[in-house]
């Protein structure tokens, strides 16, 4: 802006010549706040990208680098966005983020020292900003390995130069508007102000030796006491920004910042919580259960067994639930630190140590409670096996000679004896068993066990007392009948029989007339009728042990 001005008496004139202000650069106030503004929308997009080998896996907005979330992948085969690795919370986003709002918030409120203000938040933000781009790069080249690659995205870059800009304006609204007057000299005056113009040069002259013989000394002086002056007059408004910035990092000091230590002990916590809350929910079933015992009239122990399980499956559901959003949240707090295992080992110790202390006040009641429970359930006395029991709990059982298939093989069946004990029962058995496929009859005595437990008297086992097996010896010639093994056997004395070891041995006489007779120990015999007609033999086996 040019103003020109005619003095009447000296015939002087004079053109002032005024440099824009502060006020006349940023006059339009507004703009200010409308950055800020921007800035904080940014936040909410993609500030970088991650990539591997040129193409990309994940995204991250500028808000996930504050508050800390998932890393959204991206499929590559279904192009869809999917949830992937913690971001841990960022302290230089978080400190930029605050600017920003810090910046808004004086320019909405109409703050006396708002220029002020806005050039710390705009600085603040700014070099948050940029630290940002590097402390990213660092930690993802350290712990990918260099495999992967940054590209940081239209809304981090509008972010940072919005801050600037921001920052710059609020500066410039900050200085004083400087004029500077230029004298123009008419041609008439020349003459009278030869000598003073003479004057001038030389002071000029002067002013130039002197500007060019500058001290440094002097200007650090000078400049200091600037800066302190400043200081002394915004006092105020730079002990309020340092103080916030101090403020937002405290807060992500002691709320944000990931401490594996801290997150160890707060999982621990959560898996002890499940257990206080599973003992306390299943103590009030366990004590519904006792009470409500008389009037279940239950036959079986398994069935009090059933009764106790179904009202206890609910109780075992919501523990369930429990446990796995506890093992979510250990997974989740767990993966911060996958990358550092100095951290990692700490979390880990952590944890062990604070599951080992962890002891619910009601467990010593709950345990008290199942041996009321367990005392209330062994007081019924279960149904002891029949025959019929029995005989099905044989099918699969193999003892010398024979195998327990099929229930029709058993042709009769009876209980010699009968001996209990507390929780066992032993049955001694006489079965007569027939193979219709082999054309063969037996008489056998087994003895069967039997002990108690949860589901009743269950089978426990089973071993040979004796078995018979027929056989058709003839009066004419020789047969080879060869005894089983691992079994001691005897026929009866009632049947005169003639042996032999081996073809060409000597024959020994067995029967009522040859009592007592001992036979040399084979592996087989050969044996022949002395009545005269073929007879059948009966042998009877016992087991060795």
């Amino acid at each position: 802006m040019e103003n020109q001005n005619q003095d009447s008496v000296s015939g002087q004139q004079t053109i002032n010549i005024q440099v824009p202000s502060a006020d006349n650069i940023a006059s339009r106030r507004s703009l200010i706040p409308i950055l800020f503004a921007i800035v904080i929308i940014f936040f909410f997009f993609n500030f970088f990208t991650i990539s591997c080998g040129g193409q990309k896996v994940g995204s991250v907005t500028g808000i996930s680098l504050v508050t800390g979330s998932e890393l959204k992948s991206h499929d590559m085969i279904s192009g869809v966005e999917t949830k992937g690795e913690k971001i841990p919370s960022s302290a230089w986003a978080i400190i930029a983020f605050g600017a920003a709002i810090v910046g808004l918030g004086v320019f909405l409120i109409k703050e006396k020292r708002e220029a002020l203000i806005g050039t710390g938040a705009g600085a603040i933000g700014f070099g948050s900003l940029f630290i940002l781009q590097f402390a990213i790069k660092s930690a993802i080249e350290k712990k990918a390995e260099g495999a992967l690659q940054t590209d940081f995205q239209f809304a981090y870059w509008g972010a940072l130069i919005a801050m600037g800009i921001a920052g710059i304006i609020s500066y410039l609204r900050m200085q004083k508007t400087h004029n500077i007057i230029v004298r123009v000299v008419p041609s008439s005056a020349t003459t009278t102000l030869n000598a003073e113009s003479a004057a001038q040069t030389q002071t000029s002259t002067d002013a130039i030796q002197q500007t060019n013989n500058f001290d440094i000394g002097e200007w650090f002086n000078k400049s200091g006491k600037i800066i302190v002056e400043w200081f002394n007059k915004n006092k105020t408004i730079v002990l309020s920004i340092a103080s916030a910035i101090v403020v937002l990092y405290g807060v992500y000091y002691f709320f944000l910042r990931h401490d594996p230590v801290k997150d160890a002990k707060t999982v621990a916590a959560r898996y002890c919580d499940c257990s206080i809350k599973y003992n306390d929910a299943m103590i009030k079933v366990n004590e519904e259960f006792i009470k409500s015992f008389e009037t279940y009239g239950f036959k079986k122990r398994q069935e009090a067994r059933n009764k106790l399980q179904e009202i206890q499956n609910s109780v075992n559901a919501e523990n369930t639930i429990c446990n796995n959003a506890a093992q979510q949240k250990y997974t989740d707090l767990r993966s911060r630190y996958i990358s550092e295992q100095e951290m990692i080992n700490k979390f880990d110790f952590a944890f062990n140590a604070q599951q080992g202390i962890c002891n619910p006040s009601n467990q010593s009641k709950l345990t008290s409670m199942y041996s009321d429970v367990e005392n209330k359930i062994t007081s019924i006395k279960d149904p002891e096996p029949d025959i019929e029991k029995i005989k099905t709990d044989l099918i699969g059982q193999q003892i010398p000679g024979w195998r327990f298939a099929y229930l029709n093989e058993f042709k009769s069946s009876e209980i010699l004896n009968t001996t209990r004990g507390a929780d066992r029962i032993e049955y001694q058995i006489k079965f007569h068993l027939r193979d219709d496929a082999a054309n063969t009859e037996h008489d056998c005595e087994v003895m069967s066990v039997y002990v108690q437990g949860d589901q009743g008297w269950v089978f426990n086992n089973m071993r040979m007392l004796n078995i018979t097996c027929d056989y058709q010896v003839p009066s004419d010639n020789w047969i080879r009948i060869t005894p089983w093994q691992n079994c001691r056997w005897n026929v009866a004395d009632d049947q005169k029989l003639f042996w032999k070891t081996y073809d060409w041995g000597s024959e020994i006489k067995s029967g009522p007339d040859a009592l007592n007779v001992t036979l040399p120990n084979s592996s087989s015999y050969l044996v022949k009728s002395r009545e005269g007609h073929p007879i059948t033999v009966k042998f009877t086996y016992k087991p060795n042990n």
